[in-house]
């Protein structure tokens, strides 16, 4: 099927912040791990793995709408060097995320793509409620992080 350029640069936009969320979220996980923070460092690891399943979604999707999926593309992955610092740029990643969702919903709806349920609002409902229950958690880790400064 003929997909609309403009969505398909979409896609591969949003395929882009997947892939650098992996690999951010990924690098921090293993930076937690060598802290001490086990608990916290398998629960970013999932939350990389969770990017790796979305990738995989918008890859089938470009490739379904004749496109080509660009794997070469990183945004820039922000590095904490606290775990303070890691949640804020974690959650600045997903904040980008429902941003640029939200107008790709828009470009999508403009152009009055034949399936309302693409990928994208499946990843938008995922990101929605990821970022409801990501907010709570990152404020429990970050007090429970100047509670205690030994690793647990």
């Amino acid at each position: 099927m003929q997909g609309d350029p403009e969505v398909i640069e979409f896609l591969n936009e949003q395929l882009t912040a997947e892939l650098t969320a992996i690999n951010q979220y990924f690098l921090h996980a293993k930076m937690q791990e060598n802290f001490g923070w086990t608990k916290l460092a398998q629960y970013t690891r999932r939350e990389s793995f969770d990017e790796m399943k979305h990738a995989e979604v918008l890859t089938d999707r470009i490739l379904f709408l004749d496109g080509l999926p660009n794997y070469q593309r990183l945004f820039h992955v922000r590095v904490g060097q606290t775990v303070t610092e890691m949640f804020q740029a974690d959650r600045q990643i997903e904040v980008e995320a429902i941003d640029r969702l939200r107008r790709g919903v828009e470009v999508m709806r403009a152009k009055g793509t034949s399936r309302p349920r693409t990928s994208s609002s499946r990843s938008s409902r995922t990101r929605s409620t990821t970022s409801t229950t990501w907010t709570p958690s990152w404020s429990w880790w970050k007090s429970s992080a100047k509670r205690s400064t030994s690793p647990r």
